[in-house]
């Protein structure tokens, strides 16, 4: 009966620490993505913050569009 609690003990220990091992494991490779350059940023493209409005759309509601950039 003794040895039956003490394998169920090292069982649940040898579960958390991998657990522990593994969840620590994630934060490390999230924290260095974070860190890096992202490689597909767009550079041959600009968007720029434009209203183009031609005579005849002047009688139309006003639609605007904006663009965020960093």
């Amino acid at each position: 009966m003794v040895q039956h609690k003490f394998f169920e003990l090292y069982l649940f220990i040898i579960v958390f620490l991998a657990s522990v091992v593994l969840f620590f494991t994630f934060f490390i490779m999230v924290s260095q993505n974070n860190n890096t350059e992202q490689t597909y940023e767009m550079t041959d493209h600009s968007l720029k913050n434009t209203e183009q409005t031609s005579p005849s759309q002047q009688d139309e509601q006003s639609v605007f569009a904006l663009t965020l950039s960093k």
